[in-house]
Order: C-alpha cells, then structure tokens, then sequence
C-alpha cells in the first residue's frame, strides 16, 4: 500500500513539474491582441486593460496613440505596438520634425522606469491596400525613415523599432504554379516593398503581415471549407515535399519564399492580424471563431511553425473587442471581429495558452448600462408609408449588420426588423427619448423583446467615444454634455407629491397655474424635437437623392444622357432645399421664443440652439453638394456638346439632336403633378403651406395644336435630315471599327503562330538541354572511373616504394 502511495506520488510531481515547465515555455510564447476603438460607445481604458491583465494577454497592439489608453497602460508589463494612422503619413513623410514630435509625444513620453513597455511603432496599417490606388506608396517609406530616425535620436532606437503592417494580397503565388515555393512579391510592388524590407533589415525590425483565411472563403465560393481551419483537410495541398493542411500555413510560407527571393530569407515575420469574425456573414459564427481563434493558438504557441519556417509564431489575434463604428464596405462581418462583446462579455471560451483546455475568458467587471428600455416597432401606427425609409435612416446611423444573409438575426419577422433598426438608432443615440419617435412607427419599452438567438442589446452608459486621430479633430466644438445625472435628479422630483395633504386646499390655484406652465413648456419643447427629428430625416432624404443626381450627371455618354431623369430630380432637390431652409427658419423661430420666454433652462435653451446650428451645417454642406453636381453637369453638356459636333451638322440647336432626350411634355407634366408633403414637413399650419404643390390645370386648345402641329413640319424633316447624317456617321466608324478589328485579328493569329514557333522552339531546347544533361552525367561518371584508377596506380607505387625502401635501403 505504501509502496503505491509513493508511486502516486511519484507519478504527480513528475506530471507537476512537467505543467510547470510547459507554463513556462507557453509564457514565452505569448499571444498578442488588437484593440480597435471604432465605437460608438466604449469601455473606459482602465478596465479594457485589467481585462487583458486578467486574461493573460502579454502583447497589444494599438491603431493610434490614444493618451487616455497609454495613461491606463503605465505600470503594467504589457508589451505594446503603437500604431501612426494612414491620414497621417504624409505629414510624417514630409517634415521630419512632426516625426520627432510624435515620437516625443507619445514614445519618450512613456518610456521610463514603470511606465509603458512600448516596443514597435506601426507606421500606417495596409498602405499597399490595392483600394488606396497607390495613395501611399510615395510616402512610406520616407514616414518609415523619419519615425526611425526620431526613435535614434531620442536614444530609443535600440529599444523600439518601426515597422508597416501589409495587407497579405502584396505577396502571391502565379496561377500557373499555385504553390507557396513560388511565392513573390507583386511586380507593381515589388521596387517599394524591397526598399522597405532592406530599411527593416538594417535596422533589426521585423517584417509585418496581416492574414486573414476568412477573407479567402469570403471572396472565393468555392473556397474549401475545412482549409481555412487547423484540424486538416481531406484535399492537402503538396508542395514539393511539403504538405499544407490549412490556409494560414500556405499563406505564411509564400511570404517566407517572397523574402527568400528579396533576399532576406531569415528576416523576423510578426502577424499583425489574424482572426474571424462572429456574425455578418454566414460563415462568420461563434463556433466557428471559436474553432479557427482556438487552433490558430495551439498551432502558433506549439513551436512547430510552418513547413518552411519552423520555430514559435508571433500572432495578434484581432480583435479584442466589436467595434460598431467599421466601416461595412469589406462587408457586414468588419464590425463583429472581437472576442469580447461591446461590453467586454466573453463570446465562447477561448485557452490562449493553447494548453487544449476549455478555459473561460474573463469579462469586464463593474460595467454600467443604460436603462433596460428598448425602442420597438409601433404596432398600432397607422401610417407607415415610411417606414422603408425610417428603416434605412435607422441602419444607416447605427449598427443592423446582424440582420444580413447568414447573420444572427437575419430570421426576424418585418416588424422585428423594424424594431432592432429602431432600437438600434436609439440605443447609439443614448436612449433619447426623440430618437423612438419615426413618425409615430416607433415606441419606447421596458419588456426585453429579443429572441433566443438574436439579442436587442442595451448600451454601456459610457459618454462619447474616444476620438480617433485627436490632432485632426481638435477643430471640432461640441456644446453637448452627459446630462444623465440631471435627468434622473428631474425623474426623482417629478416622484414627489405637488403638495401634501395637509394644504391641498390652499395650494391647489398655484399648482394648477404650474402644472398649466409646465404642460404648455412640454408641448413647446416636444414640437421643437418633433420638428428637428423630421428636419434631421428631411436632410438625409435629400442627401440619397443628391447622391442618385451625382451618380446620374456622372454618366459621359452621348447616348444614354439621363437628361429627364437629371432634370426631375433637380427640380426635386431644389424644392426639398427650399422647403427645409423655410423649415430650419420656423424652427430657429421657435428656439428663440424659448429663450424670450423665461420658461425654459439655460440648458435646454443651448440644446436647442446647438440642434438648429447642427440642422443648419448639414442644410448648407448639401446645399454646396448639389451646386457641385450641377456644375459637374454643366461641365458634362459641354463635353456633350463638343462629342455631338461628330455626328450632327446642327448641332447648335439642341432640339434638333436625335440623341438628346427631349421629353418637354413630359417632364412639364411631371412638375405640375401633386405630390403630399415630405415626412420632414412640419405640422403647423404656416409650414404646411410652405410644403404645398400647386396643381394647374391644362384646357384643349385645338387650334393652338394645329398650329404648332404646322409649325413642327420642317423641324420633323430637319430633325430627319439630320437623323440620316448622323447614322451615315456611325456606319461609316461602324465600317472603320471593323478594319481595325480585322487588323487586330490578323495580328493576333501572327501572335499565335509566333508562339506555336516559341512552344516549338522551347521543346527543342528542353530535349537539348536533356541531352546535355546526360552528356555531363557520362562525363561525370568517367572522371569518377578516372579518379579511382588514380587512386589505384598511386597506391601501386606507394607499395613499391615500401619495398625499395625496405628491401634495397
């Protein structure tokens, strides 16, 4: 019994020593994470980072150097990259001196004896992104230079180097040989990526890199599946004699290659960013983010590496937290990368020392919510002619990615679509009360209507969120403030009786006249959020049509020239721009009745007037967006009229161009039509009036049109006339078209033969090379044979010698 005792534990402190030594060899292997701050409302700093204190995480990386997030950093042994944005890096390309700025600012500053362990600078994040069109390409290499040479002078280069996270799409592998051992650099790319990777070189700095496999199962239908994960694949892909089981590998390992080529095979490579999103798409779930972010950790801290580099992978996992502030144009996933929640909730377990256990992350603590009040579809609103269009306006000022093809709420009813875009757009907006309102389609709630697997989130009550690029928004002045504590100090007053029982008699006329008083303030002040709400919609009506006008006076062609569509929503966008500078009028009027009256506070008076001004702004930067539309259409009938000099001899007089469309008629027709008042319209009588269409009659004239029938005869035959010289012009650049394509025909067939003649001559080279290739093994094979007969004839004579030696001597 004993003896098995000491067998036990034997057995357990083995076991224990080997947990404590594969500890220890795990936290030398960290993982790092991104933290994005494209939020609308965000956690404060302080508790963001005792979450990733609690949660183990060792490295991070930054997008901008944020005072607030460096403040909550000093002190903890967290390994930070600070990231200088793309809006950025002219300035650092340029003046050197903004370069040493930055570095003093926010490195140096830093830097000391318990402060922030700041280790690299990320100059710019994807400059390379084929979308920029080359935006950056002049200037990141010189940004890369100047950030440091700032780091050397301030006796920090030592420490901290700069380095460029690349988009993974500047490396590739030819579609004639898909393999990672093919790998290269872009040629348009190639030149700038090369001077940067020798800059990185020389100065001991890694080379940055973000993959990401989602993004090729995203792009790509016919992306397998089980390739992008880390648990194998049916269908490897061989190299060599090298086997890729997953996407990240084939990946990693062409950018291997791709340096190889450059000429820097063992330059460092840290993965910026990898991960996968949890809603958006119909790939983008919790289980499989857990699936991917769970062996992307066993497989990078393992220490195996890749089949063409082998050892430890440094990894930022991105992202730490959602960020519904993304831009959507990658696609309605961009918002939903995080491991946590907006509020710091852990999505599924997740063991980042990738020791295969089923470990729980550990949330934010001490998180404050807004009240638990959502904003619902209104199902007793009785016009809802508009609620296509408050839908929209929601979604667009707000986060409804979860209701795409394939997301988390995409199986919402019509009405439960409404109400997450409504709740959505409240909750942003900080639950004000005017924004559940859309007309009367929507209402506030205390019952939580969400479903098992879609949530109708409630915010974190945190202020505004931080400001991204601060030195580029310091310009921009807000009158607001959190009033929460004042509303609830309102809402508790409002509790207390008017008056006890006691003197109920003799107070009664006095509080009636008050309660009168703050009745009729109410109802002011309702109508002038009413009125703001509807003027606020009005505008962005008006800016999706200012948007369809731009696209249509964009158009070049002669052809097709949407010259009555263009004209109809002119004259609509100039009668909405009339209407709501009458509106936004009234409703300044209205706000200084407030202020004469004495019934309101100072506070409310200042709302007020900062909601005018804003309406205003917005107003007058449409109104200069539709006179920059009319001037680039003015700019296109030029060139139309120049192009139209081609086709038509009397092209002077418009009327008489076949390819103009000239519906004068219609579009009269169109104008005198009635049409109902805009959602934004105000109520009141003196704004109604403003927003009235008149409607004109027309009587038959028949002898009026017979004598304009009359007068259209010899413009029907000079239209005629001129329609015949115009199709004789096109025949005629038809006929020359096809000439010209026949010598392209012609040309092509000669390229063709000319490469038949090259496949030719490259089968004979390669049977020549063949034969040369066995030329040179015979020649190789018979120096071998020599060089063993040499070997024999000199021992032949060494024996002889030993016996002249020992026989003769």
């Amino acid at each position: 019994m004993t003896r098995t005792t000491l067998l036990e534990c034997s057995y357990n402190s083995i076991l224990l020593l080997c947990l404590v030594f594969m500890a220890m060899f795990y936290n030398g292997l960290s993982v790092g994470v991104n933290w994005g701050t494209q939020a609308t409302q965000q956690l404060p700093p302080d508790k963001v980072v005792k979450m990733l204190k609690d949660n183990g995480f060792k490295k991070l990386k930054l997008f901008e150097a944020d005072e607030r997030i460096l403040g909550a950093l000093i002190g903890t042994d967290i390994e930070v990259m600070l990231g200088i944005p793309n809006n950025m890096l002219q300035m650092m390309c340029e003046d050197p001196g903004a370069a040493a700025s930055w570095v003093d600012a926010n490195v140096t500053s830093y830097s000391y004896t318990g402060g922030v362990h700041i280790k690299y600078v990320a100059v710019g994040n994807e400059p390379f992104l084929e979308s920029y069109n080359g935006t950056y390409l002049p200037c990141t290499l010189p940004a890369l230079r100047n950030i440091q040479q700032a780091l050397d002078h301030a006796g920090m280069g030592s420490k901290v180097k700069a380095t460029i996270p690349f988009n993974a799409d500047i490396y590739y592998s030819p579609e004639s040989n898909p393999v990672p051992s093919a790998g290269d650099f872009r040629s348009e790319l190639r030149d700038h990526t090369i001077e940067i990777i020798q800059f990185l070189f020389k100065n001991d700095a890694p080379f940055t890199v973000n993959i990401y496999p989602f993004l090729s199962l995203y792009s790509n239908r016919y992306f397998p599946l089980d390739y992008a994960f880390f648990d194998g694949t049916n269908k490897p892909l061989r190299d060599g004699d090298k086997v890729y089981t997953n996407a990240f590998d084939a990946n990693f390992d062409t950018l291997v290659w791709a340096l190889f080529r450059a000429g820097y095979a063992d330059l460092p490579i840290i993965v910026g960013e990898i991960g996968w999103p949890t809603d958006g798409d119909i790939n983008a779930n919790v289980q499989n983010a857990k699936k991917f972010n769970q062996g992307l950790l066993q497989h990078a801290l393992n220490g195996k590496g890749t089949p063409a580099r082998k050892g430890k992978i440094d990894i930022y996992v991105f992202s730490l937290i959602d960020e519904n502030a993304k831009s959507t144009a990658p696609g309605g996933f961009e918002r939903h990368w995080g491991i946590f929640e907006f509020d710091g909730k852990p999505k599924y377990e997740l063991d980042l020392l990738g020791l295969h256990e089923n470990k729980g992350l550990v949330p934010a603590e001490g998180v404050k919510y807004m009240l638990k009040r959502w904003c619902v579809f209104n199902a007793h609103a009785d016009d809802l002619e508009d609620l296509p269009d408050s839908i929209d306006y929601a979604c667009s000022r707000s986060d409804c990615t979860a209701l795409g093809y394939g997301s988390s709420c995409n199986h919402l009813s019509a009405e439960e679509n409404a109400s997450y875009a409504f709740n959505m757009y409240y909750q942003v907006n900080n639950q004000n009360d005017w924004d559940c309102d859309f007309s009367g389609m929507a209402i506030v709630t205390d019952e939580d209507p969400s479903k098992e697997d879609c949530q109708f989130p409630v915010m974190i009550s945190y202020g505004s969120p931080l400001l991204l690029h601060k030195m580029f928004a310091k310009s921009v002045q807000s009158s607001y403030r959190d009033r929460t504590q004042e509303f609830l100090n309102v809402a508790e007053r409002l509790k207390t009786p008017l008056s006890s029982a006691n003197n109920a008699t003799s107070l009664s006329s006095s509080s009636g006249g008050k309660a009168e008083g703050s009745g009729s303030t109410v109802a002011i002040q309702s109508e002038f959020n009413k009125r703001a709400s509807k003027i606020g919609y009005g505008i962005h009506q008006s800016s999706q049509k200012l948007a369809k006008l731009a696209q249509l006076a964009k158009r070049t062609s002669v052809f097709d020239d949407p010259t009555l569509e263009i004209q109809e929503l002119t004259e609509l966008i100039k009668q909405d721009i009339t209407a709501l500078n009458s509106a936004v009028v009234d409703l300044q009027l209205l706000c200084n009745s407030q202020k004469e009256g004495g019934n309101f506070s100072s506070d409310t008076t200042t709302h007020s007037t900062t909601v005018v001004d804003n309406l205003k702004n917005r107003l007058m930067s449409t109104t200069k967006e539709f006179k920059e539309v009319l001037t680039m259409r003015t700019e296109n009938l030029k060139v139309h009229e120049s192009r139209r000099q081609l086709f038509s001899s009397n092209s002077s007089k418009e009327s008489s161009n076949p390819f103009v469309r000239q519906r004068p008629l219609a579009a009269r027709s169109a104008a005198s039509t009635s049409t109902d008042p805009p959602p934004w319209a105000n109520g009141s009588l003196s704004s109604s009036e403003l927003f009235q269409r008149k409607q004109t009659g027309v009587e038959s004239q028949p002898l009026l049109q017979q004598q304009q029938q009359q007068q259209l005869v010899p413009l029907q035959d000079s239209y005629m006339q001129s329609r015949a010289e115009a199709l004789h012009n096109v025949e005629s650049t038809i006929h020359e078209l096809g000439n010209i394509f026949t010598q392209l025909a012609t040309m092509v067939s000669q390229q063709g033969e000319i490469a038949i003649r090259i496949d030719e001559n490259m089968d004979e080279t390669l049977s020549s090379v063949e034969g040369a290739q066995g030329q040179l093994v015979r020649y190789l094979n018979s120096i071998s044979s020599n060089r063993w007969l040499m070997l024999k004839i000199f021992g032949v004579l060494i024996v002889f010698l030993m016996v002249f030696l020992f026989f003769v001597a």
